[in-house]
C-alpha cells in the first residue's frame, strides 16, 4: 500500500501537479481519471502476488505455504533493483521524448536490456546455488523450497521487463493497458493454479506464476497494435548477440554525460 502511495505521489510530480494545493477541482479530476487504472492495477498486483499462497493453503495445507513463501521471499527480495534503475531513467526519457525520438527509443531499449541482463544473471546464479542458499538460510528441512526457488526466479525476467515497460505506459499515456495486463495476469494465475497445484504441488504454483508473468508482460503488447513498439523493446532483449554493442554505446553515452 505504501509503495503504491509513493507511486501516486511520483505520478503527481511527473504530471506537474502539486499534491498539497490544486487551484482547480478539475485538476484533481484529471489526475484521478488518469491514475485510476494504475491504482486499480496496484490492487490487482497485490492480490496477484498473494493468490498463489492462498490457493496453496487451501489445496495443500499450511506447511506447503511455508516452503513456497520462502522461495517467494528470496525471489522478490531483488525487485527493488528494477524500480530504482527504471526511476533513474525516467527524467532522461521525458527529455528525450521532447528532443529526439530516435534517442528516446534507443534509451528505452537500453533500459530493457540492462534490466533483462540483470534478471538473467540472477536466474542463472539461482540455478547453480539456489538449493544451497535456501539450506544455508533456512536449513535442510526447507530443501523443497530450493526447487521452487529455481523455478520462481525465472519470473523475475518478466517482472523486470514489466517494470521497464511501466515507464512506457505512463509516458505514452497508455495507463489503461496497465490495468488490463494486471487483470489478465491475475486470472491466468488463478486458472493455472487450479490446474497445476493438485497435480504438481508447489512446483506447479511456481510454474503458474512464471507463465502468468510471461502472458502479462508480453501477450498484451502482442495483441494490441499500439503496444507493438514496447513488444519490440522486449523481444530485442532476447537478441543476445547485440548486447555488447548496445551496452558499449550506452556506456560511452552515459560517461560523456
Amino acid at each position: 500500500i505504501i509503495s503504491y502511495l509513493l507511486i501516486f505521489i511520483y505520478y503527481c510530480n511527473i504530471k506537474g501537479f502539486n499534491i498539497l494545493y490544486f487551484p482547480k477541482f478539475t485538476k484533481w479530476f484529471v489526475l484521478l481519471k488518469e491514475s485510476f487504472p494504475i491504482f486499480i492495477s496496484g490492487l490487482s498486483v497485490i492480490l496477484y502476488m498473494k493468490i498463489d499462497q492462498l490457493m496453496i493453503g487451501m489445496l495443500l495445507g499450511d506447511s506447503s505455504v511455508g516452503f513456497y513463501s520462502v522461495a517467494v521471499k528470496l525471489s522478490e527480495f531483488w525487485y527493488f533493483l528494477p524500480l530504482g534503475i527504471s526511476a533513474s531513467f525516467y527524467p532522461t526519457l521525458i527529455e528525450l521524448k521532447k528532443s529526439s525520438i530516435a534517442k528516446y527509443k534507443e534509451t528505452f531499449q537500453n533500459l530493457h536490456i540492462v534490466l533483462f541482463m540483470i534478471s538473467i544473471f540472477m536466474a542463472f546464479i539461482v540455478q547453480i546455488f539456489g538449493n544451497w542458499i535456501v539450506e544455508f538460510l533456512y536449513g535442510v528441512d526447507y530443501s523443497l523450497a530450493g526447487d521452487v526457488f529455481r523455478i520462481y526466479i525465472w519470473s523475475a525476467i518478466f517482472v523486470f521487463l514489466g517494470v521497464a515497460g511501466g515507464n512506457y505506459y505512463i509516458i505514452e499515456n497508455k495507463q489503461s493497458f496497465v490495468l488490463l495486463k494486471s487483470i489478465v495476469g491475475l486470472f491466468m494465475n488463478i486458472i493455472l493454479n487450479f490446474i497445476w497445484i493438485p497435480s504438481n504441488g508447489i512446483l506447479g504454483a511456481a510454474a503458474a506464476t512464471l507463465v502468468s508473468q510471461i502472458v502479462s508482460a508480453m501477450l498484451i503488447p502482442l495483441l494490441f497494435k499500439e503496444l507493438h513498439e514496447l513488444l519490440f523493446f522486449q523481444l530485442e532483449c532476447f537478441v543476445f548477440w547485440n548486447w555488447h554493442n548496445r551496452l558499449k554505446n550506452f556506456y560511452f553515452k552515459f560517461k560523456s554525460n
